[in-house]
């Protein structure tokens, strides 16, 4: 038998600029700034900028001292 990824529903992928702020404790701006940088695990979904949640806290520890905002 094949094992099968259950996801609840509390398991996000995916997570918009306000969430972000939340999780971070930022602001918008400086929010805004981080998903514009090349190297940070954003993507597109239309228009709106959702940042992928597998993938920020590895970007985090990459960026341990830089100045991000």
């Amino acid at each position: 038998m094949e094992d099968k990824l259950v996801l609840k529903p509390k398991d996000k992928l995916l997570i918009d600029t306000k969430e972000l702020c939340q999780v971070l404790g930022i602001g918008t701006n400086t929010a805004r700034e981080l998903i514009r940088k090349p190297d940070f695990p954003v993507l597109y979904v239309g228009n709106r900028a959702r940042v992928v949640v597998s993938k920020l806290d590895k970007w985090l520890e990459d960026n341990v001292g830089a100045d991000i905002g």
